[in-house]
């Protein structure tokens, strides 16, 4: 692997691991409720493991998983994106309305 890719692949491990953890800190059980936040996390433990499978054995490959695991994961930032996208979009049309109620 790239060592460019592989930066990359442990810093968006880092960012969702930290996600995760801020997540099951704020809802605690109820983290477990949702089936999106289970895939996310069978996600992350599945990242983990293949990191660490990696580091502790130089020569060991998980190959196709690997990119299976990324498919995933790009997935999921897509659907991160698109989740800020439809956040921020009530958060204009309100401004937009008290502007109009302004006039």
């Amino acid at each position: 692997m790239d060592e460019i890719q592989l930066i990359a692949s442990y810093i968006f491990a880092g960012v969702f691991n930290l996600e995760c953890i801020l997540k099951l800190l704020a809802f605690g059980k109820y983290y477990f409720w949702e089936s999106h936040n289970i895939f996310d996390f069978a996600l992350i433990i599945g990242t983990d493991l293949g990191i660490l499978l990696t580091a502790a054995f130089p020569n060991f490959s998980i190959g196709p998983l690997a990119a299976l695991l990324r498919a995933f994961r790009i997935g999921r930032i897509l659907r991160l994106v698109r989740k800020i996208i439809e956040t921020k979009n009530p958060i204009i049309v309100e401004r937009e309305e008290v502007v109009e109620d302004l006039d």
